[in-house]
Formats: structure tokens, sequence, C-alpha cells
């Protein structure tokens, strides 16, 4: 991947206002609490997998799937992940966790076997046994300095691991795919060194390749964020709340 230079009667009804009034602004302050964070989610360099724990505990808005006993790869199914030839970015010469060399890419997921439901796309993090530029290559690349830049009021985002594992993946939703369908999923990148550049010396024009990510795939329903699921349970108290009112006047 690489990159050039350059998520009744009056009364009853005035009441019924009020109190419609309240909750909307409840309902409000709810939302509110769910306010896009930037987090980025950099390598755990104890399991070499995954995602650091603090960087996990920092997106405290994303939810989390159930431990996964399997997920699809390559070995039990066929979804490719084409990545465009050239990203956007900015390469940072003294990067680190607190300012990275960043990027932005759309991934195109296809699915080509069969048609597949409630499916995400699940990073596992730097893919240090196959990237050239990796640990296991030249090491240009060190495994916790690989990460994303998330939002961490995505619904469409969720923390996953697999069963009997320790390391914490991130997983991206896609929802239903017929057989041949694709989708673009937008990849944000964070790289907490410089970036690899591999134009020739004397170049004017920087050629820099960002790290390869390992990824794999599931099927699982979604789970509701925890402000929607706030709004739903406020929504559900509003309408109480009415009925028990009306109530009282028929009485």
């Amino acid at each position: 991947m690489r990159m050039l230079d350059s998520f009744p009667t009056t009364l009853g009804r005035q009441r019924h206002a009020r109190f419609g009034v309240a909750v909307v602004f409840l309902l409000v302050f709810v939302a509110s609490a769910a306010q896009a964070t930037p987090v980025n989610l950099f390598g755990d360099p104890v399991t070499g997998f995954g995602f650091r724990a603090a960087d996990v505990a920092a997106a405290s808005g994303v939810g989390s799937l159930p431990d996964q006993a399997t997920f699809l790869t390559n070995a039990n199914s066929n979804i490719s992940v084409l990545t465009p030839p050239t990203i956007t970015g900015t390469n940072n010469p003294a990067g680190d966790f607190s300012n990275p060399s960043t990027g932005s890419s759309v991934w195109t997921v296809t699915a080509n076997d069969r048609a597949y439901t409630d499916l995400w796309i699940v990073l596992i993090g730097h893919s240090a046994g196959t990237d050239p530029h990796g640990p296991n290559g030249d090491g240009f690349y060190a495994q916790p300095n690989v990460g994303l830049a998330i939002d961490d009021a995505d619904p469409n985002l969720a923390f996953v691991r697999a069963a009997g594992f320790t390391s914490t993946y991130l997983a991206i939703f896609l929802g239903d795919l017929a057989q041949g369908q694709s989708t673009g999923v937008p990849i944000n990148y964070a790289v907490a060194q410089a970036l690899l550049d591999t134009a020739p010396p004397g170049s004017s024009i920087n050629d820099y390749l960002f790290p390869q990510y390992q990824a794999a795939f599931v099927e699982v329903a979604r789970v509701p964020e925890p402000g929607i699921a706030a709004l739903a349970i406020v929504a559900a108290g509003f309408g109480l709340g009415v009925r028990a009112r009306r109530n009282r006047e028929t009485i």
C-alpha cells in the first residue's frame, strides 16, 4: 500500500407537552454522552497480535462481540480484500504514539463464494509474518508502532477476541453481502514512526509504503452500542410515563 506525497383535556395535553420537552432534553443529554472521541489503537507488544489494552480501554464507546471460536479466513471462505494502490496521508519523520504518521484509505471487500449475513471484518494487527517490511522482513515497521485511528462513537465498530485468548481485535460491521457483492471499508492508519520511503535516492517525489495488516471475518449479530441502548431505555420510560398519566386522567 503506497502513499504519494502528495463511522384528553387541554390541561392534559399541556402536561404531556411539558413532559415531552423534558424527555427530549433528556434524550439530547444522553445522546451527547456518545459524542465522537478519536482514539488511536496501536499493536499489543506483549501478545504480538491485537491492540494495546490501554488503547482498548480508552475507546470506551466501542462495544464488544462475544468471543469467537473460529474466524472466516482463506482456509474456510472466499472473501477478497482489495486495497487501493495510493493512500492519502502524512509522513511524520519523528512519528510517535502521540503524533503518528497517518493515512486514509478505503478497502474493497467482496463476497466471492456465497452470501454472508451480519458480516464483520476483523483487523487482527500487523501482519508480521507476511509483510516484507515487518519484523520478519527487514524489520522497518515494529509491531507496537502499527495502529489504526478510530472514532469510538462509531456504531459500526466492536472489539472481539478469539475464545481462549487475551488479544483484542477490532471488528468493523459490513452488514449483509450477496454473493459477488462488494462494499467499501474506510481505514485510517496511525503509525508511530516515520513511513518507509521507497523512492530512489535523490528523487524529488517520495514514495511511502504503509505497513500491512492481518484480517479475518466473522458472521455475528450486531450488538447495540451503549448510547443507543440508553436511548431505548429512556424512550421506553417516556412511553410508560405517558400511558400512566393517561390512565390517571381517564379514571
